[in-house]
């Protein structure tokens, strides 16, 4: 396992640690949850997590928040190795950070630009991607130790919108992609690496859902939502490319768990504390 696939992992993770200000597994919700109608509950959310795999427990720790950034928004994903992991992977971060608009014919948050830095000990990696609509362009920079060593481009095609890891989830939250009921499936485009990424999504229904109770543990409740993502399988080197995730009633992924990372087994993303400043009648609605 290479230290960027193992680190792409963990900032995968964090992903599953958007959570609200009350105990573990408070709330349940049915078959269906309402998607949020304004991004007004997202200014000033913040979750910390942990991350642990085999005997390594809590080995990782990191962060999420979104916020106002001059005439948009900013989401910012934090990921960094603690402790003897720490000291073995020279106490390696990352930082992810969206850039993005509101457009609100589209109901929707756009990526603009998506950056991502990582820092181990003092060596220092940045991959910046730029995404004109307006031009149909794609741009991407990547940097080592502050110099500029590649710089590409790439049309982006007619009526195709890419979104990144942050961008997606928010998107989600928000009904872009669709009523957020069992036993719906949808895709998402990402931002493209190799060639064009699509992400899978699969809200299970109550039966398939229970044959994931062995894996979540005590951690397992049948009223809350389980869904399924599968991401091309040399991202994280799995044997399925499967991440397994349990949703609250805020549509707030509250553990999260890589299945059959190669050499691993399953790495376990659970929340650790969690602060959100409601939005309810504040000043920042965009609506």
């Amino acid at each position: 396992m290479t230290r960027k696939r193992f680190f792409f992992i963990l900032a995968f993770l964090a992903l599953t640690a958007f959570l609200k200000p009350r105990p573990l597994f408070a709330e349940s919700i049915s078959d269906s949850a309402i998607p949020f109608k304004t991004i007004d509950y997202f200014f000033n959310e913040k979750a910390d997590y942990d991350i642990s795999f085999l005997w390594f427990d809590k080995a990782a720790e990191g962060s999420f928040q979104f916020m106002r950034e001059d005439d948009g928004f900013k989401a910012v994903l934090q990921a960094e190795t603690k402790g003897f992991i720490g000291f073995l992977t020279s106490y390696r971060k990352h930082v992810y950070i969206s850039h993005l608009v509101y457009v609100p014919e589209k109901g929707k948050l756009r990526a603009r630009v998506f950056e991502r830095n990582v820092v181990i000990g003092d060596k220092t990696e940045r991959t910046i991607t730029y995404l004109d609509y307006g031009r149909r362009l794609m741009e991407w920079e990547d940097y080592k130790g502050g110099k500029l060593k590649e710089k590409k481009s790439q049309e982006i095609p007619a009526g195709m919108e890419y979104e990144d890891i942050l961008s997606a989830f928010l998107n989600f939250r928000l009904g872009v992609y669709g009523p957020i009921e069992r036993e719906r499936k949808f895709s998402i485009n990402t931002i493209p690496e190799k060639g064009q990424a699509i992400i899978d999504v699969n809200i299970l229904s109550r039966e398939a859902a229970l044959k994931l109770k062995s894996m979540f543990g005590k951690d397992y409740r049948e009223d809350l939502m389980p869904i399924k993502v599968k991401v091309p399988k040399e991202i994280f080197k799995s044997k399925t490319g499967e991440v397994a995730i349990l949703m609250d009633d805020r549509i707030l992924p509250i553990i999260g768990v890589v299945e059959n990372y190669i050499g691993f087994g399953d790495i376990r993303a659970v929340l650790r504390t969690g602060k959100i400043v409601p939005a309810a009648g504040s000043k920042e609605s965009v609506d």
